[in-house]
C-alpha cells in the first residue's frame, strides 16, 4: 500500500482523518539504522487518548514495519524505548547445514 496508505491506516486506527498522500512525508522523522534507512511516524488523537508511533523501514526493497499503539501517556513513557528497539534491528542469514 505504500507509507501514505499505512500512514493513513494507522491514524484511522485511532480515530484521525486521513492526510493527502502529499503530506505525509513531512510527517516522517529520518534516520539511518544498521538494516536501512528508516522514517517514523507519531500521531495522536487527543480527544480519543490514543497515539501510534511507527517505524517503517527500508531494507534494500523489503519493508519492516514496527507500530506501537495504545494510550497516550503510555505511548509517550515508551517513545525513547520504542525509537531503541526499531534503530537497533538487525539481519542475520542463518547458516546452512
Amino acid at each position: 500500500g505504500g507509507v501514505a496508505a499505512n500512514v493513513n491506516r494507522w491514524r484511522g486506527q485511532i480515530g484521525l482523518a486521513p492526510l493527502e498522500d502529499a503530506k505525509v512525508p513531512a510527517q516522517a522523522h529520518r534516520q539511518k539504522t544498521a538494516l536501512g534507512d528508516m522514517q517514523w511516524f507519531e500521531m495522536a488523537n487527543d480527544k480519543e487518548k490514543l497515539a501510534v508511533l511507527a517505524s517503517i523501514i527500508d531494507m534494500n526493497g523489503a519493508t519492516i514495519f514496527i507500530k506501537l499503539i495504545g494510550p497516550t501517556d503510555i505511548v509517550q513513557e515508551n517513545k525513547a524505548d520504542f525509537l531503541a528497539l526499531s534503530a537497533s534491528l538487525r539481519y542475520a542469514v542463518p547458516d546452512k547445514q
